[in-house]
Parts: structure tokens; C-alpha cells; sequence
């Protein structure tokens, strides 16, 4: 995934407009100007939303782990996992894969594994 959408511009989502109040000179008389001001993210900065579908698109490859059963969450880069997959193994597997993608800062592993109490996993 790319980090920016069009051509290295930021986005709509990516930017962000403020007014700022500048104060004019005493001499000329007027109350002050007002000027937008836009302000852009720096290079490597991906907005959560992308971090999240590079995170689900990452899990998705991996075939030893069932995505239906992991919700993501992000916030400012630091990604929360949570849902139940049957192995320890594949617990630690899905925390190292969602660390190395892009963007993402910290990794909250809140997974829980083996069936869930008075489930079985056997016929």
C-alpha cells in the first residue's frame, strides 16, 4: 500500500485547515487579517485508516491464521488485536507479522487462545 493516494499529495482526510488571526499593525487603523493556513503530514506518516487496512490485508495472507476471528483497532499508529485463536503460536505469529507493517507504531496483543470455556473444538 502506498503511503500517499494521489500522486504525493495529501488527501482531503490528510489535511488540515485552521484559521489564524494575525494582528495588524496599530498605524493602519484595522481590527487584524485573518489567513488559512494548511497544514500537511510529514513524509511516513500514515493516517489509522491505512494503517488498519494494511494490518487486515497482512492477516488475510497469513493462512495458518483465521482473520474472521481477530478485530483491529487503531489508534495514532498503535494497533490493538483482539479476538481468540486456538494456538499460542498463532497468538505470537500475528503479533510479529502486524509489527513489520508499515505505519505501525506499537502492538497491543489482547488475543486470547484455546476454546472459549463450555466450547469444545471437537465434534
Amino acid at each position: 500500500m502506498s503511503k500517499r493516494t494521489t500522486g504525493g499529495k495529501p488527501t482531503a482526510d490528510e489535511r488540515i485547515n485552521v484559521n489564524c488571526y494575525k494582528p495588524a499593525p496599530e498605524k493602519d487603523g484595522t481590527a487584524g487579517q485573518t489567513a488559512k493556513l494548511r497544514i500537511e503530514p510529514e513524509r511516513g506518516w500514515f493516517l489509522d485508516n491505512e494503517v488498519a487496512a494494511s494490518v487486515s490485508q497482512a492477516i488475510l495472507w497469513l493462512t495458518t491464521i483465521p482473520s474472521e476471528n481477530i478485530r483491529i483497532a487503531v489508534h495514532d499508529g498503535c494497533v490493538t488485536l483482539e479476538g481468540r485463536l486456538e494456538t499460542w503460536q498463532q497468538r505470537l505469529t500475528l503479533e510479529e507479522i502486524v509489527r513489520h507493517v508499515p505505519g505501525v507504531k506499537a502492538v497491543t496483543n489482547l488475543v486470547g487462545t484455546g476454546a472459549r470455556p463450555g466450547h469444545s473444538t471437537y465434534p
